[in-house]
Order: structure tokens, then sequence, then C-alpha cells
């Protein structure tokens, strides 16, 4: 009578059964479970299928031997959901046969930790076969864990990499020209089949739970694209800078305040060895004072947006004087520091020369087409009056009063 009182206000199902599997006692929570009610109960071996009723009668018969015995099984509800089970059974002093069952519903552990291992699953893959390399290495520099991803970098197992001989400096080769400190560092990987990669290690040192083994922790990124960007970037950066230093028209960028910030090679040997560069001085010291005005009003549009109106022909401050054709644009505003310029100088110095010489060459060519015009013109009359005073010197002969004019006349004309 204790013992049932007691078992009903125990909510963990308890069964006993004789030597024979015959029910002696269910308590109010195995009822339920097998939804007895207050008919006769089963025994859970009638409740359970396959694998696991041969479990439960393992654990049966080492109670009965005097032993416990614990087990986790599956029970399958009318339903088809699964519940599981911890089921002990330890046999009981002064009865031989009699085994006390103890039984606990894990559903929802047993979920959880299905649901935990799951996550654990996921996380595990997630690092194996992330897009980056992970090891962790003890001080002897002996592998303690290798994600898949840089073993199939070093073309080698993980189990040889964790359970092998192999040491880091093995594998990896770092460079001592890297100036990233202990922390972390570019490398080269040296793959099973002999070529290498390119990595950058970025690692942190802590200890154990115990607080005494000192480990890595350590990610490794693949440079093989970064490295294929930065030649690539240096190939189009040397290529700008020989075209704009060797650029046949000068070059000139200004900042927001229209002080020059780089000249090319052209600019330079337009405004002369004595203005050095050009660097750091306003762009209208470097322009005659008589075309700073216009100059400063096209650079004060263009700063606003304002491009257009064509070239400008300005002259730069320096003997002999030189001229050029002046383009500006506008370059992508910073919010920071507002607009800067590009301008673009052609030198038109010879060209202006050859234009003054070919305006003078015509200027002589019309003074001399005028000349040309009135001697021809000249010329007719002289040629009419010597033809006159020979028509006239037919009528007067020597010794006539008129004769010595005409011949006067004759002889002046030619």
């Amino acid at each position: 009578g204790t013992l049932e009182e007691t078992a009903s206000r125990i909510h963990v199902r308890q069964l006993i059964v004789d030597g024979e599997d015959r029910v002696i006692y269910a308590n109010p929570a195995y009822r339920q479970m097998v939804e007895a009610g207050d008919g006769a109960v089963p025994l859970l071996g009638n409740l359970l299928l396959g694998d696991a009723l041969e479990r439960v009668e393992r654990i049966g018969q080492t109670a009965r031997a005097g032993g416990n015995a614990r087990d986790e099984l599956p029970l399958v509800a009318r339903d088809g959901s699964v519940r599981w089970l911890s089921v002990s059974g330890r046999g009981i002093s002064g009865a031989p046969g009699m085994v006390f069952w103890f039984i606990e519903d894990n559903t929802a552990r047993h979920e959880l930790e299905e649901v935990v291992q799951a996550e654990q699953e996921k996380l595990t893959d997630f690092i194996d076969n992330a897009p980056v390399g992970f090891y962790s290495a003890d001080r002897d520099n002996k592998f303690q864990f290798v994600n898949g991803t840089l073993a199939r970098w070093l073309g080698r197992p993980q189990a040889e990499l964790t359970g092998g001989n192999l040491r880091l400096p093995d594998l990896i080769e770092f460079d001592a020209s890297s100036t990233g400190g202990p922390t972390q560092g570019e490398a080269r990987l040296k793959a099973r089949d002999g070529s290498t990669l390119p990595v950058r290690i970025t690692q942190s040192i802590v200890r154990g739970a115990d607080g005494g083994e000192l480990r890595t922790r350590s990610v490794v990124h693949d440079l093989t694209q970064e490295l294929a960007w930065r030649q690539a970037l240096e190939q189009a950066e040397t290529h700008f800078r020989q075209f704009f230093d060797f650029a046949p028209v000068g070059i000139v960028v200004l900042d927001e305040h229209d002080q020059v910030l780089e000249t090319n090679a052209a600019f330079r040997a337009m405004i002369g060895p004595l203005q050095a560069d050009g660097t750091g001085r306003k762009l209208l010291d470097l322009v005659k004072k008589e075309d700073r005005a216009e100059v400063a009003e096209r650079v004060t549009a263009a700063h606003r947006g304002a491009i257009g109106g064509g070239p400008l022909e300005v002259r730069l401050d320096r003997e002999p004087e030189r001229v050029a054709h002046l383009y500006i644009s506008r370059l992508q505003p910073d919010a920071a520091k507002g607009s800067s310029l590009l301008l673009h100088l052609i030198d038109t110095t010879d060209q202006k020369n050859l234009e003054l010489q070919f305006a003078q060459s015509q200027k002589m060519q019309a003074v001399g087409q005028l000349a040309g015009g009135i001697a021809h013109d000249f010329n007719n009359l002289l040629t009419a009056m010597i033809g006159f005073c020979d028509l006239l010197l037919l009528r007067h002969q020597a010794g006539d009063q008129s004769f010595s004019d005409i011949m006067q006349i004759k002889q002046n004309a030619n």
C-alpha cells in the first residue's frame, strides 16, 4: 500500500512484473502512457517493435540477473508519431524474477538533441566547406584541426594533416617581407603536387580550457584573385602614368582651390624651367596678367559644372611668350572636398607665329599686286604718249618749231 501510494505521486512511469512477465503493478503515469485506463495493462515489450523489443528484453534479463540496465528506445504511437523513452530496470531484493521498470519520456530532450546535432552538422559543414581555410596548430606547430577547404588546397586528406607527422613549416612558407606582424601575414601553401598558392593568414593565440596548452586559431585567405587584381591595377596605373606623362599636350590637375596638384612633362615644358613643375601654385600665377580675368571666369564656371564655349587662348607667363589653347573639364565632385578640374593645354606658339607670318606675307602680296597694277596702268599711259609723239614727228620734221618740244616729250616718256 505504501509503495502504491508513493508511486502514484511520481510522474515517472513505473511498472513491476513478476518472473513470468505478468504485471503486478503499474502507476497511473504508465497506464496513461499505454492508454490502459482501468483495463489490463500491457507489458512495455508489447508496445515495441524490432530492435527496440530485443533491447528491452536484454534490460529485463540483466535486471533478473541482479544487475541494473538502461537504454533509450523509440515508441511508435498509433498516429505514427515517435516518442523516445528512457527505460531502465532493476531486480527487486527478496523477490526473485521480479523487475521494477522505470520509464521516462525523453522525446523533448531527444528532439532538442536532434536540433542541436543538426545545427552542429550545419556548422561543421559550413566550416569544412567555407571559401576560406581554417587550421589550429599547437606550440610544436602540429596541426590540431584543418578544415576541408585548406586540405583541398594542400592536396592532402584531413586525417593525414592532423594525424601524421607533418608540421606547419612543412606546408606553409611565410613571406619574410610581410609587415602584418605575428597576427597576420602573407605566405605560400606548398601542395603535394609541388605547386604553391599565395595566401594571407590571420591568426590568434589561445589557451586550452585548462589554461595550459597554447594553440592557434588561424584563417587562411586565397590571394590568387587578389594578386591578379593587384597586377592588373599596377598595369593600369603604369599605362595611365605613361599616357599622362608622355601625352603631347599639357595636362594639369587643379584642386578645389585652383592650386596645381599634378602636371605632366608637356606642361612643364610650356611653363619653363624657372617655374619647376608648377605644383602648389595658383593657376592664374602661370598665366599672363592680361588673360587672367578670362581664365578665372572660365575656371569658376567649370567648378559650377558649366563646361563649354570651346578652347580659350591663353598666354603663359614666361619668356619667350608661350601661347596655348586651354580646355577645362570637371572631375567627379567630392562631397567633402568639392570639385577638381582637369586642364588640357595645346601649345599653339608655333601655329601663332605661322599665322602672323602668313598674315604678313598676305599683306606684302597685296602691296605687290597693287604696285603691279599701278605700274601696268602707268605703262599703258606712257606707251600711248610715246605713240602719239611718233605720230606728231611724222608731221613735224627737224627744223620745225615744235620738233624739239616733241622730242623732249618722247625722251621723258621713254
